[in-house]
């Protein structure tokens, strides 16, 4: 687990702790936000619910992570607008709101903490935007597959369809296509990548 930057280890006996399985519901789309929230180990999915009830992800939290969504509804005093859930067991700090506006009126360390957390989760949810709504879909596809850093990927379709902003059909149209041009291999809940540079070229 990462140390806490110090700002936020001088508010610690102010925030309490959540422990929270895989799966949990954290916030809802009209939810009022309770506080600050710091994620200490674990990951978190920030998703929104189109009308068509197509899911598409914004952000995932990592740890040393603050939820950007959550820090400006506490300054705008607005509801949440997305769906959070945890994707695996996490442990978060949450800063209750009155300790919150507390600590941004008298801690300019905590401040610039709060800010700069969020210009750096803002920066990644517009270039998240952008992806989504410029790039093509095989870039994106291929962008996400990248991503995950290794190649043998224990990872759905629908999972990759919510990731990329997409339909679950048009994904495994789109993994079928992949894998006939011999750059990854598909089965049950894994893809295999052969052709990395391929993907990379699509990009």
């Amino acid at each position: 687990m990462l140390p806490l930057p110090a700002p936020l280890a001088d508010l610690r006996p102010h925030c309490h702790l959540l422990e929270l399985p895989a799966g949990q519901p954290l916030m809802s789309p009209g939810q009022s936000c309770q506080g600050f929230i710091w994620l200490l180990s674990g990951q978190i999915r920030v998703s929104l619910l189109g009308r068509q009830g197509r899911d598409v992800e914004l952000y995932r939290l990592n740890e040393g992570d603050s939820c950007v969504l959550t820090t400006s509804c506490l300054f705008g005093n607005s509801p949440f607008p997305a769906t959070a859930v945890t994707t695996r067991p996490s442990r978060l700090l949450l800063l209750p709101e009155a300790e919150f506006n507390r600590a941004l009126e008298r801690s300019p360390p905590f401040r610039r903490l709060v800010f700069a957390s969020l210009g750096e989760r803002l920066a990644a949810l517009m270039a998240q935007i952008d992806s989504i709504a410029f790039d093509s879909l095989d870039s994106r596809l291929a962008r996400a597959l990248l991503a995950q850093g290794h190649d043998e990927l224990a990872i759905t379709h629908e999972q990759l369809a919510h990731s990329i902003g997409s339909a679950r059909e048009v994904v495994s149209r789109r993994l079928g296509h992949f894998a006939r041009q011999g750059w990854l291999s598909l089965s049950r809940g894994h893809i295999r990548l052969l052709n990395a540079d391929a993907l990379r070229r699509l990009l």
